[in-house]
């Protein structure tokens, strides 16, 4: 006899997006507020990361293989290709400079890279630039306009905006904390 498990009940497998390590950031690191707004605020963020693994797993057995797995000597370029991407973040890097580096093509590089680490290679990018641009704003009290030009961007206003998705905070709230 065999025993089928409800589509509800069935196990759902998920790799940690961004948005999903966005929202455990914020988990875990909430900006400074009034104690009664704290406690919905990290109920907000536990529902949101709930609803984010639940809308982009697939069902089916965890331990099963994509259709078609990435090699492990490419996806070890791929790891060995972010601590070079990090090295360089504050460099402007174009897609044909990163894959000439990889003495490979940008429609590879690009596959490989998403396949690797589920974001593309301009997304990393911008994540560690971000990142750069607030611990620069934390712990050296850049002004916003100087984070945004370190992190890429030629306007304060969408650095603040991307910021604000990225951490939850406002590059003004991670200064004021200094």
């Amino acid at each position: 006899e065999t025993t089928v498990i409800a589509p509800h009940l069935a196990t759902r497998c998920w790799r940690a997006s961004t948005r999903i390590r966005l929202l455990a950031e914020q988990l875990l690191s909430p900006p400074p507020m009034p104690r009664q707004l704290g406690s919905l605020y990290l109920e907000c963020r536990a529902i949101e990361l709930v609803i984010e693994a639940l809308s982009h797993g697939r069902a089916g057995d965890c331990h099963g293989t994509d259709p078609m797995p990435l090699p492990a000597a490419v996806h070890r370029r791929m790891v060995d290709l972010t601590h070079w991407l990090r090295r360089h973040a504050d460099q402007p890097l174009s897609i044909d400079q990163i894959a000439r580096h990889m003495n490979t093509t940008a429609t590879t590089l690009q596959r490989h890279f998403r396949q690797a680490l589920g974001i593309t290679v301009f997304d990393f990018l911008q994540h560690e630039r971000l990142r750069l641009a607030r611990h620069a704003l934390e712990s050296e009290g850049v002004s916003v306009t100087q984070a945004a030009a370190m992190a890429g961007y030629a306007n304060p206003g969408s650095f603040s905006t991307a910021f604000r998705r990225h951490f939850g905070l406002t590059p003004n709230q991670v200064r004021a904390r200094l």
